[in-house]
Formats: structure tokens, sequence, C-alpha cells
């Protein structure tokens, strides 16, 4: 595969022997680059994608990929790396059990141009647009699971940095949900929704797109934060992030169908924790940074969440090392 050729790829994390899934994402006319752990068979060496087991990311990334934990989802920066470097345009990013449908990778409106857009309120349930069934993100504030705020949209220019795309049958929600409802059954209904700035909205790792390479560096996950906590707080940094820098949040409609691997849902309950008791202060210190559009604006965010006890102090040399491989992809990118 000769990355310089497509612009378009999508990073995928798995332990797994090539899924179904795996097998579709290759079929589509994005390329697909596969971030492996110790787990990680090497049946993909076989498959027109790009593998980077653990001695290739030692190899290309020896610094930062030797600071990362194994075991670990956030290899997955491994991945965008390789991306950034590369010069893609577009990086996708998914998982192995998110069976991508016809439309998977057709996007919506892009750049800037008019949005159905969603001006209030300050943490709309965004899947509440989509289907009439009581079901929230992963990361959506529990305080407001029942509030009665209407959701209220104009029509807007905008800019989307970022586009979620939603997943049918068993979509990203939290362990409550499951624990509550079960899961799978979900089918959302069709729509592209922008959200203004200062409309905060969860998204998560498994069917989203990052269309501008100002919105790069916020693809850093965290690696020292409960795993189901990761890529919400990521998407929490990130919307600061590309506000600062003319950028918004996008939802379009679903592309995946997500045929869930088995989880232990307790064990999730437990590692979502942070989600529920700390959104509000999370907000608050993230409030508390004066951004500057500028990469460093995430080491910022990073420490004043340390600040406010919701971080280890770890995470921060590991975001400094991110930005600094970050600024040497982009160096190194083709033009």
């Amino acid at each position: 595969m000769n990355p310089s050729i497509n612009k378009k790829c999508v990073v995928l994390t798995t332990v797994n022997a090539p899924t179904e899934a795996v097998h579709a994402f290759i079929a589509t006319d994005y390329d697909v680059i596969v971030v492996g752990d110790r787990k990680t068979p090497d049946h993909y060496r076989a498959l027109d994608c790009v593998f980077l087991d653990l001695s290739d990311q030692r190899a290309q990334f020896p610094a930062f990929g030797q600071c990362l934990p194994l075991d670990s989802y956030a290899r997955k920066n491994l991945g965008y790396l390789y991306a950034i470097r590369h010069g893609y345009e577009v990086i996708a990013e998914s998982d192995d059990d998110n069976l991508p449908k016809e439309n998977w990778g057709k996007l919506p409106h892009r750049p800037r141009q008019q949005w159905r857009t969603v001006v209030a309120p300050a943490y709309p349930n965004i899947y509440s647009l989509y289907t009439s069934q009581h079901v929230w993100p992963r990361g959506f504030p529990l305080d407001k699971i029942n509030a009665s705020d209407a959701i209220r949209i104009e029509e807007q220019d905008g800019d989307a940095f970022i586009v979620q795309g939603l997943a049918d049958d068993d979509p990203d929600v939290d362990a409550i949900h499951r624990l509550v409802f079960g899961g799978g059954g979900i089918t959302f209904g069709d729509g592209d929704y922008l959200l203004a700035s200062k409309v905060m909205s969860a998204f998560n790792a498994q069917n989203t797109f990052w269309l501008n390479r100002a919105s790069f560096p916020y693809l850093y996950l965290p690696a020292t934060v409960p795993f189901r906590c990761c890529d919400i707080l990521r998407a929490y940094i990130a919307q600061y992030g590309i506000w600062a820098r003319g950028g918004q949040l996008a939802f379009t409609s679903a592309s995946v169908r997500q045929d869930r691997n088995p989880h232990d849902l307790l064990e999730d309950f437990r590692s979502e924790m942070p989600l529920y008791l700390d959104f509000h202060k999370i907000m608050a210190a993230l409030d508390s940074v004066d951004l500057s559009g500028v990469d460093a604006d995430l080491l910022e965010m990073y420490r004043a969440l340390h600040r406010g006890g919701l971080i280890e102090s770890g995470e921060l040399p590991l975001v400094e090392a991110w930005l600094e491989q970050v600024e040497a992809a982009g160096r190194d990118a083709p033009a």
C-alpha cells in the first residue's frame, strides 16, 4: 500500500483475528491502519492494510511508543501519528466490531457551509434528534438524562472539523443504560447536525472523522484514565480546542452497525465512574483555560485537569511527548 496515493485513512486497534468489519473497511476507498498490541495476531500482514505491530511501533516511534502502556487503547495514538506523518487529510477511526454500511465514509457538507445547527441547550442529548427511544450517549451528564430542555436548532454557517457518525443496533451508550434497558435493537434516523460553539456533546472513537489538520493534535487519547473514559475525555477537550480554531463538531446518520464484542457491564460501569461523577468538574476545569488556538492549548487543558485532581500527573509528560511527535510528523508529511 502506498499511503501517499490516498488521502483518507481509518485507524483501528484490535487484539482479535481479522473480523468481518476489518475486511469491510479494507474494501472501502480508505486506507486501513491497524495498530497492534501484545495479543494481536499476525494475520494482518497478509491483508491489504498497514499493520503496525509492537516492533514496527518501536522502530517508527521509539521514544513515544516506549512511553505508552501496553495492552492499552492509547496505543491507537501511534496510528494517528502514522497518518499525520504520511499526509492524510481525513483521519477516520473505528474498532473491529463496527461493520461499515454502504454510506460509511460519505461525509456531510464540508468545509464551511450552512448547517442545521444545535444552539441550545449547552449539553444536548444528540441521540434524541435521531430516535424517540430513551437513549443517551456515553459521557452524557447523568443529571441531564431526564431534563426537559428542548433542543433548539437554527440554520447557521459552520465548519465541521470533526464528524461523529452514529452506530445502529448497539450504539455507544453507557453501562447504566445497558444495565437498565439492555443493549441492541436501536436504529437511528437520518440527519446532519452541527453543534454551535459552546454547545457540548460527548463523541467516541468508534465512527469518527477528523477532517481538518488543525484538529489533528486533539486526536490524542489519554493513557492514564480508565478505558471507558479515554475517548470521552478526549471529546470534551477536542471541542474546546477546535472552537478556539474556528471549528465545530457535527453528527451524521448511522454509517456502521455495531456487533459489540463481549463486555462485563459492571466492569464497564466501574470504568465509567469519572464520567458520571466528574462531568461538571471537567467542564469547569476546561472553562478556566485561556485558549489561544495553538497546539499548546492541549497541554494547558491537561494541566488544568490535573490541577483539579481529575487526571494523574503522569499524563502530562505523555501530552508533551505527543505534541512533539505531532510537530515532527507534520514536518515529515508530504506536501
